[in-house]
């Protein structure tokens, strides 16, 4: 299956395929290494780590999270990429469904492995990008909150958070809420 795809001036990737046979083109998200022909086409796509269509789904989080743990040592390209500690995993699957407070209302990010064992969250809200990177072992989160719009310095956000504190849990997700509330 060929994929065509341009950059967006905002520089998010989409790419246009047919889901099946009968399909129509369907646009989607997709993340992974990308070849780039020149300043406005991709010629390829590698190591694509997740296509979603609609976003994930709580299943999908605890799911994405389990398949974490087969990840062996050079998982990313046979030389970087350390394994994600099994105990770090089940610590973070516990304590988001421990401190998630709304289900069914917040959406779920999708997840990513990190070369260095962490594991990331991603939301995207329009032009707005939040990333929460989790270091498993230690239980610390680096927050990051950018305006791809303005791209300016003064719209980002950071912050370091430690992640055992269900107060930091709450600023989170009351931040997540608000960015999807618009």
């Amino acid at each position: 299956m060929s994929v065509a795809t341009k950059l967006s001036k905002d520089h998010i990737l989409t790419a246009a395929v047919p889901l099946d046979a009968s399909s129509e083109m369907s646009r989607f998200p997709v993340y992974g290494v990308a070849s780039v022909k020149d300043q406005d086409s991709v010629s390829s796509f590698s190591r694509v780590a997740t296509t979603l269509l609609d976003g994930p789904s709580l299943s999908d989080f605890k799911e994405r999270l389990q398949e974490f743990k087969s990840l062996e040592a050079g998982w990313y390209d046979g030389i970087e990429g350390c394994p994600l500690s099994a105990e770090g995993i089940d610590w973070l699957t516990e304590t988001w469904f421990r401190f998630y407070p709304y289900l069914n209302s917040v959406v779920v990010p999708y997840l990513f492995p990190t070369v260095d064992g962490h594991v990331q969250a991603e939301w995207t809200f329009g032009y707005r990008e939040v990333i929460l990177t989790i270091d498993i072992n230690n239980h610390r989160g680096s927050w990051h909150y950018m305006d791809m719009q303005t791209m300016s310095d003064e719209a980002d956000e950071e912050r370091e958070i430690d992640l055992e504190q269900p107060e930091e849990w709450s600023w989170i997700f009351q931040k997540i809420s608000n960015f999807q509330e618009g």
